[in-house]
């Protein structure tokens, strides 16, 4: 296996074949994209069967529906995803063929972008966006990862605050103007979040400070309880291990913290907004106003991700806003070339820089690949001087300590 040194680095390539290189664990490029085909398959339906579940939990009495829309719903987006999966290699390898070696660009980014580009086509349409947001605040979070370690930009203190203010106000704006706003999955939650006011049992009672108060204790309660479910996982196996108490759960500070933001959250937005109403400030400026209001909450979390994902959302109604009224063109392709596009930069970066992409999203991978993953000869990849084999080893490292 061979490497040239010629500059810039981008044009360095590998001579080395897909096998030495990418699936290094079988030299069959057919049995080795079939296989991860399968192994990913199989894990999103453990992954699709109970979200779809969940999400259409009404529905499940009708039997009709389970047979003719549940399940072919899930097998679809197990298709799709496993596409995702079993293509990139299959593409890893046509690509190495056509090009003779693996030069930076078509070594995982290329492939990436083949394999997921006719994955989303597999899809149903009106999932698209909603994978594309995801990948794109992904993709986005990872490439300002890089391009800080590079020192080509500094981090805004509070960026991920302001962000996630101007997108409050964005949201919030569109779901207090427009009543079809709750249809979609932002608004729903939105609107249980805001519950309709709470009539006060005691006639002494002031209706806005009980509705003050009964909202941010709604708010925090349902952030408090999200987030304990989301760590519940992760704290079940530090319980049955006894490294970990259910009371280490219940108190667990991100939880707390969780609660006060959503807390703050609804508070906020309610009092700016009656504070608002008597001084006659009109509907639309209110909506706005107290949703910049309302996002300056996320100082209790500082996620970059929730922010993103809140800016995304924010990004994709002032576009069809401006669809709507005629400011722009509808690209019937275009969520699904931005889905493969993102999807193309986060694969290229677990190939070449793992160290930046998200803890979470590095495990999902190893997990749906059953660590076939890690067979890849990053040390080979270091060559292009991108240090690919620091979350490996660090992964590895982790592994062993815990099996210890």
């Amino acid at each position: 296996m061979g490497m040239s040194v010629s500059r810039p680095s981008q044009w360095l390539y590998l001579t080395g074949s897909c096998h030495e290189v990418g699936h290094t664990w079988n030299p069959s490029c057919i049995y080795c994209s079939c296989e991860i085909l399968l192994f990913v398959f199989l894990g999103a339906i453990k992954i699709y069967l109970p979200l779809y579940l969940l999400s259409n939990v009404r529905r499940l009495g009708d039997l009709r529906w389970v047979l003719l829309s549940l399940l072919p719903n899930v097998l679809r987006s197990a298709v799709f995803l496993s596409i995702n999966g079993g293509g990139f290699v299959a593409f890893l390898c046509a690509v190495r063929r056509l090009f003779g070696r693996f030069y930076f660009y078509s070594s995982a980014f290329l492939p990436a972008f083949l394999a997921s580009l006719c994955a989303i086509m597999v899809e149903r349409k009106s999932r698209r966006a909603l994978l594309a947001g995801y990948v794109s605040c992904l993709s986005i979070e990872i490439v300002h990862s890089v391009l800080k370690s590079k020192g080509l930009i500094k981090s805004l203190p509070f960026g991920e605050v302001l962000i996630f203010s101007l997108a409050s106000a964005v949201l919030l704006h569109r779901q207090g103007t427009n009543r079809s706003s709750s249809q979609d999955g932002v608004g729903s939650l939105l609107s249980g979040l805001f519950r309709p006011p709470v009539e006060c049992p005691i006639n002494i009672c002031n209706p806005i400070v009980t509705n003050l108060v009964w909202g941010g204790a709604w708010g925090f309660f349902c952030g408090y309880l999200v987030q304990s479910l989301l760590s519940l996982l992760s704290y079940w196996k530090k319980i049955k291990n006894k490294t970990a108490s259910i009371k280490d759960w219940l108190g667990n500070k991100r939880s707390v913290k969780f609660g006060l933001f959503l807390a703050s959250f609804v508070t906020w937005f309610k009092l700016s907004n009656w504070l608002m109403i008597l001084f006659a400030v009109p509907r639309n400026l209110r909506m706005i106003i107290s949703g910049l209001i309302a996002g300056l909450s996320m100082i209790f979390v500082r996620s970059s991700a929730l922010s993103l994902y809140a800016g995304w959302k924010a990004m994709e109604i002032v576009y069809f806003m401006a669809v709507k009224k005629g400011y722009v063109k509808s690209w019937y392709y275009g969520d699904a070339l931005l889905y493969a596009f993102s999807t193309a930069v986060v694969f290229h970066s677990v190939f070449f820089e793992g160290h930046h992409v998200r803890e979470a999203y590095w495990k999902f991978m190893i997990d749906v690949t059953r660590s076939r993953l890690l067979h890849i000869q990053f040390p080979t990849v270091d060559h292009f001087g991108t240090n690919s084999s620091i979350r490996p080893n660090q992964f590895i490292q982790k592994l062993s300590s815990s099996s210890d």
